[in-house]
């Protein structure tokens, strides 16, 4: 059968390379996982995720992803939804770099 948007609690460690996430921003202006490297790839965390939560705290946009995941410590806590109906994530409009400039994917 059809199943339904499921949340996934995930906790990732920074690595020498980040935290092994590439984010950018969905059909809908949220944060999305475009892509999973290194360490990060024995969690639960899955490109095509829309991040919902980031160290507790509620995010509603592709640039509070950004800015809570930049301002993290070592342990990312996230929470995400996966709904296997939902479109799939296709890079939308820009992410902005650490110096505030734009760029299509943010690799973090």
């Amino acid at each position: 059968g059809e199943r339904g948007p499921e949340e996934i609690a995930e906790t990732l460690t920074r690595c020498a390379d980040g935290f092994g996430l590439e984010l950018h921003r969905d059909d809908d202006g949220r944060g999305a996982i475009a892509g999973v490297y290194g360490e990060a790839r024995r969690s639960a965390i899955r490109a095509g995720d829309r991040i919902t939560s980031v160290n507790g705290t509620p995010v509603d946009t592709h640039e509070q992803v950004l800015a809570a995941v930049r301002s993290s410590g070592d342990d990312l806590f996230l929470i995400v939804l996966r709904d296997p109906q939902a479109r799939p994530i296709v890079a939308q409009g820009l992410g902005l770099d650490v110096n505030g400039g734009d760029m299509q994917d943010m690799e973090l």
